[in-house]
């Protein structure tokens, strides 16, 4: 990478602090550095302020997009010098306005990357008309994409053609600059590592929210779920934009931060590797889930999707195809210890076979 380049990093979660943070510290590391955070969650504001306390950035920039109108936010962007930003990282811009015109305001030279926000970015044209249909969010003109960077790029499966580049991660956090790394995401999410005892860690996500299910459907799920791990000491990382009243009268450990998995797990695997083999970690669809495999390489541990399970509570929309051809090329790289399971009873037995195998309990 040219270190003469401009690089600038527009942020809208944890999770995309967390990506650009890696960016910034390996590929840019020379480069002149600007992230641009969104203020719309807590989350990222608690953030801002941490970034100040690295020498990472050269500038780091709050966006005002919460409550504000259209005008104030296109007057924040006409503010900013775009005119020297030779490179944009951009992860989502679906409900955010900050994030849309940005990218419509660089200048034709910027090179702007879609850089890896998740699941969704491994079939971006198409849950990107999803998200325009079912909620009316801008549609991006992906003429203005030069390339798209994934955590692993075999795994695309979207129709739109694109550059692909993979994120290097794991070659990192193998060497001595894991502990660089480690102590400085944890100054940026304020985080404490706490040491769990957990034989499953459910990842959870927001299906109400997302119009998936209702309400009653998802407590239900969850509450299915939680009774046929009953056996087990089950944790679980809540979703950022939930509240606790969804898990009121369920028996689980809940880990309460809104701090990536990401960054959790990254202290796991330095501080407490060996005592984190043979567990079992299970989500829907959670990007999270799909990291701890593809960042990590994990192949120690065991992980259940439930998206087959969940297709049963909620209606079939395209984004059941997608997923369902994602998971195919999933597991013709991460198959082993990799398990799917279409209803209750088939949960009970997959954790009943890996129980009587592995000896998690």
């Amino acid at each position: 990478m040219d270190d003469n380049k401009v690089i600038c990093f527009s942020c809208l979660t944890a999770y995309h602090i967390f990506v650009s943070y890696i960016l910034s510290k390996t590929v840019y590391k020379s480069n002149y550095k600007i992230i641009i955070l969104s203020d719309w969650r807590s989350d990222v504001r608690k953030a801002y302020g941490n970034l100040k306390k690295l020498n990472i950035w050269d500038e780091i920039i709050l966006a005002k997009e919460n409550s504000q109108t259209l005008n104030i936010v296109l007057q924040q962007i006409n503010e900013l010098d775009l005119k020297n930003i030779d490179v944009l990282h951009s992860f989502s811009w679906w409900g955010s306005n900050f994030n849309y015109h940005l990218i419509n305001s660089v200048l034709d030279k910027t090179k702007v990357i879609l850089t890896d926000e998740g699941l969704g970015t491994y079939f971006v044209k198409e849950f990107d008309e999803h998200l325009n249909k079912k909620f009316n969010y801008h549609t991006l003109d992906f003429n203005r994409v030069s390339e798209i960077w994934l955590f692993d790029k075999q795994l695309y499966i979207s129709k739109l053609n694109k550059p692909l580049r993979d994120i290097q991660f794991k070659k990192y956090i193998d060497s001595d600059l894991k502990f660089e790394i480690c102590d400085e995401l944890n100054i940026i999410f304020d985080y404490k590592h706490e040491k769990k005892d957990w034989d499953i860690l459910f990842l959870d996500q927001s299906l109400t929210p997302s119009n998936i299910t209702s309400y009653i459907e998802e407590k239900y799920l969850l509450m299915s779920i939680i009774k046929a791990a009953k056996d087990y000491k089950v944790l679980l990382k809540k979703h950022p934009i939930h509240s606790n009243l969804k898990f009121v009268g369920l028996d689980v450990n809940i880990i309460e931060h809104n701090i990536p998995w990401e960054v959790i797990y990254l202290n796991e695997y330095i501080e407490n590797k060996p005592q984190k083999q043979n567990k079992i970690i299970m989500t829907y669809n959670s990007s999270s889930f799909l990291n701890t495999r593809i960042i990590f390489k994990d192949i120690n541990n065991n992980f259940i999707s439930l998206s087959n399970l969940l297709n049963n509570f909620a209606s079939k929309t395209e984004m059941n195809v997608m997923f369902e051809k994602f998971y195919e090329k999933f597991k013709k790289s991460y198959r082993e210890n990799f398990y799917e399971v279409k209803s209750l009873v088939e949960l009970q037995y997959v954790l009943n076979n890996i129980s009587n195998t592995q000896k998690i309990i």
